[in-house]
């Protein structure tokens, strides 16, 4: 059953890597001028390995964001590990609604960040502290992503493909070329059964971050028993 009809459009966007020294510059602004001990409260053999969990525990929640909110099930949620390109990712591979995505996208910025770095502030809990700036990097990509997403109409469906730095927006109206955080790369008919994802594995980690991981794990332990 075709639920939108004849004459859908995909629209597949990819996010701007040009943005991300912008960000990168932000943060050091931050870092400069507020008041907050952000700097590795516990050592760096114990700290690394907490942003590693934490960056999980982001994916985890945009996960739920997907399930219970976009109402996608569980077989179409994968999650995947890719240093290469430096990312943790989660992705939806079926359709879901804006309010999804848009709910799906903030979760981790306000569980992590805000409501941790509010905790964390209120009972000096400098770990608490440092995790919800560390998140607030990754999260501003995904800020970023849901105001562009909030301007666009509301009847427009998301879904993910195969590539962890894009996505598809499906809709009847004609949608820009380019946004604050992502650009158009691609666009056509929709048709639901050529246009969907190849691969669901549910967890996809590369050769290289299998090896980093390791590494990073092993002074973990050692970092705990020195």
């Amino acid at each position: 059953y075709n639920f939108y009809g004849d004459n859908m459009k995909y629209y597949k966007y990819s996010y701007k890597e040009k943005i991300i020294p912008i960000v990168f510059v932000l943060l050091i602004v931050i870092v400069l001028f507020l008041p907050l001990e952000i700097s590795s409260p516990n050592g760096l053999l114990i700290d690394i390995p907490l942003l590693i969990l934490m960056f999980i525990l982001h994916e985890v929640l945009h996960a739920v964001g997907f399930r219970f909110f976009g109402r996608a099930k569980s077989k179409n949620i994968t999650y995947g590990v890719n240093l290469e390109k430096g990312v943790f990712y989660c992705t939806c591979k079926e359709e879901i609604s804006k309010k999804g995505i848009l709910i799906s996208l903030c979760l981790p910025f306000i569980i992590i960040s805000l409501i941790g770095g509010i905790l964390g502030i209120i009972f000096s809990i400098n770990t608490l502290i440092f995790l919800a700036f560390y998140n607030f990097f990754g999260a501003c990509f995904d800020i970023l992503a849901f105001i562009d997403i909030l301007r666009l109409p509301s009847d427009i469906k998301y879904k993910d493909l195969d590539d962890e730095m894009g996505f598809i927006l499906i809709s009847k109206d004609d949608l820009p070329k380019n946004l604050i955080s992502i650009d158009l790369k691609e666009k056509g008919v929709y048709n639901k059964d050529s246009i969907k994802a190849k691969d669901y594995s549910k967890i996809k980690i590369t050769n290289f971050s299998k090896i980093i991981l390791i590494i990073i794990f092993i002074l973990l332990i050692l970092g705990i028993v020195i």
